[in-house]
């Protein structure tokens, strides 16, 4: 096994970060790119194909696309670009809730892929009938987990309540 050059192992990097923009990795629109982690160790052969980078909880906006509840209830948004979360770095949470927008602050323990919310500070504007932002507001203050299905990231609610999914 060859160990890739200098350059090229300078390059792996910046080509991953590259690839991974150019995937928009399933996200809402208006989502900011986030860099790619570093290629694997220098050993890895550089003829291999790397897997695409896995999105990235940080830094995108997710879109709701529903909640499924344990006992069975369903909650979709119509509009699924109305109802968005991006968790900043800074330790904050934007939130859009149909006519809504708000923010809280959020605590990651990554390695156990816990999330521990505080409570939202929502505009009260009156949104049409049959909104959800009450709803998205509430399970918001309610998440205890996360994890990715492919391009899509579910948060689990406290209780094992249920699940909401995001684009």
């Amino acid at each position: 096994m060859s160990v890739p050059p200098p350059t090229a192992r300078r390059m792996a990097p910046i080509a991953l970060a590259l690839v991974f923009a150019a995937s928009g990795a399933g996200c809402a629109t208006g989502t900011t790119a986030v860099p790619a982690t570093p290629a694997g160790p220098a050993s890895a052969p550089a003829a291999l194909p790397r897997p695409a980078a896995a999105p990235a909880l940080i830094g995108t906006t997710w879109a709701w696309r529903t909640t499924i509840m344990s006992d069975d209830q369903r909650f979709e948004p119509a509009t699924p670009a109305r109802y968005t979360v991006t968790f900043g770095a800074d330790g904050r949470m934007a939130v859009q809730a149909d006519c809504n927008r708000g923010s809280g602050g959020y605590e990651l323990d990554e390695a156990q892929r816990r999330i521990r919310t505080s409570p939202l500070a929502l505009t009260r504007a009156l949104c049409p009938a049959g909104t959800l932002d009450t709803v998205f507001a509430q399970q918001l203050s309610r998440i205890q987990g996360w994890l990715f299905q492919g391009p899509e990231l579910v948060l689990t609610l406290s209780y094992d309540s249920g699940s909401m999914f995001f684009e």
